[in-house]
């Protein structure tokens, strides 16, 4: 009658073992699925993707590794470098630096029109750098910096490329680096606030916001229209937070935008799919735990009603329950620990 007994509860404990130990699995992550893959092929030119979901660690990469011109996405890490010096001291934001003819550089940006002479804060700097996508602001900041310092910067932060013979160029892995650092500054200062906020607040939003209406972005862009290139690297603040970096090459300017726009927008519904289905699975998760949780409450009283030996396997039983808790043993573990054990009873 004891083996049996002992027969049954081994059975019995071995599957609720199984129940507990049932861990979590990601839902799929998201893959160039057909509908990726044809948008990719008719835009006509070459592109680099990352995706990573900032809580699950999904990712999509397309591309990943390709050196791309960076374009003005490069004030990213820049701006990135300077609020780090600033939140160790060794950098003060109210410092003024002044405007000099050497600085100067057209294309994006607002300081180009104002007179050389003027002086401006490096936390004015870092607003013009992100929000208008400055260049002469981004020269500036550089410049007090330096260039050695701003490359070791880029080169310890685990990007693969900076810059090849003068010109900046990055990855979509490289930019989804920085993207992570900012969105980690932000969660543990207020400076890494303060840039989530320029990035949210750009004046360049016809690619990632575009395509994902009603969900915060923040965002930096790049372009350089006489080579057909387009660039956005950006923190999509869903239930969910994940990076998002679309790089473009080859594609005519006005075109490459809504390339990028629509690339977002079936990125950001496949994220929500794979969302949804992990809260799912979350579910079941946590149901299968408060199931096997009654069936051990049942199974003890069992014990405690049928067999004479149950404060002994009481015992045993909570100490499969501690050494899974402490060790987060396997199954097979915790079966043969409690199997062997019994038969010394």
């Amino acid at each position: 009658m004891v083996f049996k007994s002992f027969r049954s509860f081994t059975f019995t404990f071995i599957i609720l073992t199984i129940l507990i130990t049932t861990s979590y699995k990601p839902a799929s992550a998201l893959t160039i699925d057909a509908k990726l893959n044809n948008l990719i092929k008719k835009s006509g030119g070459q592109i680099s993707i990352s995706y990573e979901n900032l809580i699950t660690k999904d990712k999509l990469n397309y591309n990943v590794n390709t050196a791309m011109r960076a374009a003005s996405t490069m004030k990213l890490p820049l701006t990135l470098f300077v609020l780090e010096q600033a939140e160790e001291g060794r950098i003060n934001l109210n410092q003024r630096l002044v405007y000099k003819s050497r600085h100067y550089y057209g294309g994006s940006g607002i300081i180009q029109n104002n007179k050389v002479g003027t002086s401006y804060t490096i936390r004015e700097l870092i607003k013009y750098a992100i929000v208008h996508s400055d260049n002469i602001a981004f020269i500036m900041l550089k410049e007090k910096v330096g260039n050695g310092a701003f490359s070791s910067y880029l080169k310890k932060s685990g990007a693969k490329y900076g810059y090849i013979n003068g010109v900046a160029t990055l990855s979509a892995n490289d930019l989804n680096i920085f993207l992570k650092k900012a969105y980690t500054f932000s969660q543990k200062s207020k400076l890494g606030k303060e840039l989530v906020n320029y990035l949210s607040n750009t004046v360049y939003n016809t690619t990632i916001p575009s395509g994902i209406p009603k969900v915060r972005v923040a965002h930096k862009v790049g372009m350089i229209p006489m080579y057909n290139i387009y660039n956005d690297a950006g923190l999509i603040f869903d239930n969910q937070p994940y990076t998002l970096v679309i790089m473009t090459k080859g594609i005519e300017y006005n075109k490459s935008q809504k390339v990028i726009a629509e690339l977002a927008s079936l990125i950001h519904k496949n994220h929500l799919v794979t969302t949804a289905n992990v809260a799912a699975s979350n579910s079941n998760i946590i149901k299968n735990k408060l199931d096997a949780d009654n069936n051990k409450k049942k199974l003890i009283v069992n014990i405690n009603q049928r067999n004479p030996l149950n404060q002994n396997i009481m015992i045993r039983l909570r100490e499969a329950y501690l050494l899974k808790s402490i060790f987060n043993s396997n199954v097979a573990t915790i079966a043969t620990y409690q199997i062997t054990d019994l038969f010394k009873l």
